[in-house]
């Protein structure tokens, strides 16, 4: 009797020791992760925090609260202060299939116009310009640069309107080469931004690029995004908010993501490596699903 109550003394002690030894384990987790929450708040909606070239960020957390207004009074006075310091713009980078149009449907909102280069040139393509028949099968592959003038005329036109209305801006592919990095920051010059912008690389793993590029699809009518993997609509061929087929683009495969990951890695590769070599590029790790990645950034942290 004394040997079978002395053993379950000691099984009881041991789940006992087991169950704080974890309780401690998720405290020390859940301050650092209130730690990182912090510091990435901070950085993305204040300018006058800059993050480190090399600092990199994970979501990896159940309950983030990014992008809402912070409960310590710290981040509280930073905060204000953004009132009168407002970021205008986020410049974003990432493979395709990071997460860019994710990440821009967030920042919409919170009030920013999303201006993307391929969205441009595609409606260039539909409304069938100059631009767009000329150009039709470089712009619908995406797997070779059109001409800087042509860029310059389609995109900076577009984004100089934006900012002539005091428009917040998400800037989704563009600069892709280092000749629109300075066409951008002359552009930044001229309309004293330089302080109220930042510089985003989305970072995920190729493998979970290529998956999400080739379930994506895109609303015809809406162009709201679903993917079939990580962020699929109630009905696999119809648009959860407007009722429209749901279309995938024909560069949405392999072969084309890997030509398209070439080009990547030739030009715009160029172009993060100099942001970050300034410091002033934060990467944030996307290799989570996009709906949990969008609840992470959404939701109010307690």
């Amino acid at each position: 009797m004394f040997t079978c109550l002395l053993k379950k003394s000691l099984l009881l002690l041991g789940i006992i020791g087991f169950i704080t030894i974890i309780q401690s384990a998720n405290a020390v987790r859940r301050d650092e992760l209130s730690e990182i929450r912090s510091e990435l708040f901070a950085t993305l909606k204040y300018h006058d925090l800059k993050p480190s070239p090399n600092m990199s960020i994970s979501l990896d957390a159940d309950e983030w609260g990014l992008m809402k207004p912070p409960t310590n009074q710290e981040n509280l006075d930073l905060y204000k202060k953004q009132q009168e310091e407002e970021i205008k713009m986020f410049v974003i980078f990432g493979y395709p299939g990071a997460g860019k149009g994710t990440f821009s449907e967030i920042l919409q909102e919170r009030g920013y116009k999303h201006l993307s280069t391929g969205d441009i040139l595609r409606e260039e393509v539909r409304l069938k310009t100059s631009i767009g028949v000329k150009y039709k099968k470089e712009i619908e592959s995406s797997s070779s640069l059109l001409p800087e003038e042509i860029i310059q005329e389609v995109v900076l036109k577009k984004l100089v309107a934006l900012l002539q209305t005091e428009e917040k801006v998400v800037l989704d592919g563009f600069p892709k080469t280092l000749e629109q990095a300075q066409h951008l920051d002359h552009l930044f010059k001229t309309h004293s931004l330089h302080k109220n912008v930042k510089f985003v690389y989305l970072d995920v793993p190729l493998e979970i690029a290529s998956e999400r590029i080739i379930g994506r699809r895109t609303c015809s009518s809406c162009g709201k995004l679903y993917n079939l993997i990580t962020a699929k609509p109630i009905n696999p061929d119809m648009c959860d908010v407007c009722q429209h087929p749901l279309i995938q683009r024909s560069c949405d495969n392999e072969q084309d993501f890997q030509k398209r990951i070439v080009l990547f890695n030739q030009t715009v590769k160029k172009v993060i490596d100099f942001y970050e070599t300034q410091g002033i590029l934060l990467r944030i790790n996307f290799d989570i699903s996009l709906e949990h990645l969008k609840k992470c950034l959404t939701t109010q942290s307690p």
